[in-house]
């Protein structure tokens, strides 16, 4: 049974002989912890307007539930509160306003719980978009972002430990200007216990940059990057 039916918004479940049994309210007291609007040292102000991803959701364009995943995941429809749009003021004039769609929610039903989106698209003034592409079955990995005037994709690699604790590094990230037809290509190299030990940049040109820690050539284990060396030259350092 889908206990999440009838669009309402349920604080307590009981589980008793097998049944589980829902208690419902009408109203959302959630939304008392929403960021509905806020205001910086410069007087612009922010707005924003929440909605669910249930059938009103789907309905209405905001959101296209997903198909396929494998247990313990779940692609899910729920009364889940999301920002739909974003008005942004200044001196008592609207100066941008963004509107969001959602592709494929994603929960994990033994103990990670939500697991995120897909696809998140942002629609600014202009009509412009800006699609983040995330991996909701793999820890809710960015993936990419596509504009109309950059490209941006990301490889991590990932190692869950006895423990259960999972290694998450950014191992290559290539960045496109679309208006300048140029790259670069980002690689990166980490230690046993997973600090960056090594950066080499990819440039269009045949260009390439690569950086290391100071401390880390000094024959120094400091987690920390305080200085880099690099060279640039017209081929591979």
């Amino acid at each position: 049974t889908n206990i999440n039916t009838r669009n309402c918004f349920t604080q307590l479940i009981s589980l008793k002989d097998g049944i589980a049994t829902k208690f419902s309210f009408s109203r959302n007291d959630s939304e008392e912890v929403m960021a509905t609007g806020m205001a910086n040292s410069l007087g612009v102000i922010e707005k924003n307007d929440y909605r669910l991803i249930n059938e009103e959701g789907v309905s209405s364009g905001l959101y296209t539930k997903g198909y396929g995943a494998t247990y313990p995941y779940v692609n899910i429809q729920e009364p889940l509160p999301v920002i739909a749009s974003s008005e942004i003021y200044m001196n008592g004039s609207q100066i941008d306003i963004n509107s969001f769609t959602y592709n494929n929610a994603v929960i994990h039903r033994q103990g990670l719980g939500f697991r995120g989106f897909e696809n998140i698209t942002i629609y600014n003034k202009r009509g412009q978009s800006l699609v983040r592409t995330y991996e909701p079955y793999r820890y809710g990995l960015l993936k990419s972002e596509v504009t109309p005037t950059f490209e941006n994709s990301y490889t991590y690699t990932v190692s869950t430990q006895v423990n259960k604790i999972a290694k998450i590094r950014l191992t290559n990230k290539i960045e496109k200007d679309l208006l300048k037809d140029i790259s670069a290509t980002t690689s990166y190299v980490y230690d046993s216990y997973g600090y960056p030990t090594e950066e080499s940049i990819s440039y269009t040109g045949n260009i390439t940059v690569k950086k290391r820690p100071i401390a880390q050539i000094a024959g120094w284990n400091v987690p920390l990057i305080l200085m880099y060396t690099g060279d640039l030259s017209d081929s591979n350092v």
